[in-house]
C-alpha cells in the first residue's frame, strides 16, 4: 500500500511539473510600444519626433506579433535601412526628412500592399529599392503591392528598373516631384506596371506626354495630369483606351483644335479649369461620349462654348449628346450659355455657372427660365449669377429677373423702361422686406 501511494504521488508531482512546462508563453511586449501607441494589428508611431528609423532588434520585437500596419509618419527620419521579416501590409513613412532608401530596403516585406513615402526629401530611386527577396536565379515580385505613394519629394528622374517587380500596383502618385519630362528610361519603368488604374502626376512640371508613354497601361482609368505645362492635348492621350477621369486643370492649354481622341470614348470625368483656352468649338469634345460630369471653370480667358462642342453625329447622321448629370461653368468670362450645349438640363444633379460676365438679352432668357429654379431644386445659391450688360440690368441677379417675371429684349430692340422699373420695384421691396 505504502508503494502504490509512492507511486501514485510521483506521477502527480510528474503531472503538474508537464502541465506548467506546457503552459502557453506570453509574447513580451516590444519596447517601441512604450513610445508608440499599439494595438492587435497597428503600430502607430506617428509624431513621436524619431530622428531614426527603428533598430534592427527593434523591427524584430515588432516581428513576433501579428501586426499589419505601421504608422511611422510625421518624424524626422532619413535614412531607411533594410528592414527584417514582417508580416505587415501597410507601412506609412511620409512626412519625414527621408533623403536615402537603402537597396533591397523592403525586400522582406512580402505582405505589403501598401506603401507611403509622400512628403520626403528623395532625390532618385536606385533600381533595386524596390526589389523583392532574391531567390535563386530570380527575384521575388511584390506580389500583392497595390498602392505606392512617392508624391512631394525631390525626384528628378525614374530609373528603368524601379517598378519592375511591383506588376500588380494599382495606384502610383507621383505628384509635385520636380521630373519636367518623361523620356525612354522613366517610359521604359512605367510600362511595366500594366495592371496600374490610378496614376498621378500633378506637378511634374511637364511640357509634353510623349507617345508611347500610356500604352501598355491598358487598365489605366484615372489619370491626373493638372499644373503641369501642357500647351496642348497630348497626342499620348489617345493610348489609355479605358480611361473614366481625366484632369488637365492648371495648365497652359490655349486651344482644343486638336479634339479630344476618340478613344476616349469611356472618359466620364473631365477638368479642364485654369487653362488659357478661349473658345471650345463645334465637335472639340465631341468624342467623349459617355461624359457625365464636366468641370470647365476658372477659364478666365474662356469667352464661348459652342453649342456643338459635346455633340456628335450617329450613323443615321441624328445629333447625339453625352448623359451629362453634373456640369461646372463658373468663374470664366462666358457673355452667355447656349442651351443647346447640353440635351436635358433637368437632369442635372450639380450645376454651377456663376462668375461670368452675362449679357442680359434675350438669348440669356432660358437661363432665367431654366437655371434660376433649377439652382433652387439642388439647393445652390443663385446669388452668383448676375447681370454684367446692359448698363440698365448691371448688378441684377437672375433670381430677381426670376421672381419679377421679366422679360428680356435683344439690345437691336429698344429697352423698355416701365420693365426695368418694374424690376428695380421688386429689388427695393425684397429688400425692404428682409430689413
Amino acid at each position: 500500500m505504502y508503494i502504490l501511494c509512492v507511486v501514485f504521488y510521483m506521477c502527480v508531482i510528474h503531472a503538474s511539473s508537464q502541465e506548467v512546462t506546457d503552459l502557453p508563453t506570453t509574447t513580451p511586449t516590444p519596447a517601441v510600444c512604450a513610445v508608440c501607441i499599439c494595438t492587435d494589428i497597428t503600430v502607430d508611431c506617428a509624431q513621436k519626433n524619431f530622428s531614426e528609423s527603428l533598430t534592427i532588434d527593434e523591427w524584430n520585437e515588432l516581428s513576433m506579433r501579428s501586426f499589419k500596419e505601421i504608422d511611422l509618419s510625421e518624424n524626422s527620419i532619413d535614412i531607411l535601412t533594410i528592414i527584417p521579416i514582417l508580416p505587415i501590409e501597410k507601412l506609412n513613412i511620409s512626412n519625414n526628412k527621408l533623403h536615402y532608401i537603402e537597396p533591397w530596403c523592403f525586400k522582406n516585406l512580402e505582405n505589403l500592399t501598401s506603401l507611403d513615402l509622400s512628403s520626403n526629401l528623395l532625390t532618385e530611386l536606385k533600381k533595386t529599392v524596390f526589389w523583392g527577396l532574391p531567390m535563386k536565379n530570380t527575384i521575388t515580385q511584390f506580389s500583392k503591392m497595390v498602392y505606392l505613394n512617392l508624391a512631394h519629394n525631390d525626384l528628378h528622374m525614374i530609373s528603368k528598373d524601379a517598378f519592375s517587380f511591383m506588376h500588380s500596383l494599382r495606384h502610383l502618385d507621383l505628384t509635385r516631384n520636380p521630373l519636367k519630362i518623361i523620356d525612354q528610361v522613366a517610359m521604359a519603368a512605367l510600362s511595366e506596371l500594366t495592371f496600374l488604374k490610378d496614376l498621378k502626376m500633378s506637378g511634374c512640371g511637364l511640357e509634353d506626354l510623349p507617345i508611347g508613354m500610356f500604352r501598355t497601361l491598358r487598365r489605366l482609368e484615372y489619370l491626373d495630369m493638372s499644373d503641369n505645362y501642357l500647351t496642348t492635348l497630348p497626342s499620348a492621350l489617345s493610348e489609355p483606351a479605358n480611361l473614366k477621369m481625366l484632369n488637365l486643370s492648371r495648365n497652359p492649354i490655349t486651344s482644343l483644335s486638336d479634339k479630344m481622341p476618340l478613344s476616349l470614348s469611356k472618359l466620364k470625368e473631365l477638368h479642364l479649369c485654369n487653362t488659357k483656352v478661349e473658345v471650345i468649338k463645334s465637335g472639340e469634345l465631341g468624342s467623349l461620349k459617355s461624359l457625365e460630369v464636366l468641370y470647365l471653370c476658372n477659364n478666365r480667358r474662356l469667352i464661348e462654348i459652342s453649342e456643338d462642342a459635346l455633340t456628335w453625329l450617329d450613323d443615321d447622321e441624328n445629333k447625339m449628346w453625352p448623359p451629362i448629370t453634373e456640369v461646372h461653368l463658373h468663374n470664366n468670362n462666358l457673355t452667355a450659355i447656349n442651351s443647346a450645349i447640353l440635351f436635358r438640363w433637368d437632369l442635372l444633379t450639380d450645376i454651377t455657372a456663376e462668375g461670368n460676365h452675362y449679357v442680359c438679352d434675350c438669348h440669356a432668357q432660358w437661363m432665367v427660365d431654366v437655371l434660376v429654379p433649377l439652382y433652387t431644386r439642388l439647393n445652390r445659391s443663385v446669388n452668383g449669377l448676375i447681370c454684367s450688360r446692359p448698363p440698365e440690368l448691371r448688378g441684377l441677379s437672375f433670381a430677381l429677373l426670376h421672381d419679377s417675371s421679366k422679360s428680356l429684349i435683344c439690345e437691336e430692340t429698344n429697352l423698355h423702361e416701365p420693365d426695368v422699373a418694374i424690376v428695380l420695384g421688386v429689388m427695393i421691396g425684397k429688400k425692404l422686406k428682409q430689413e
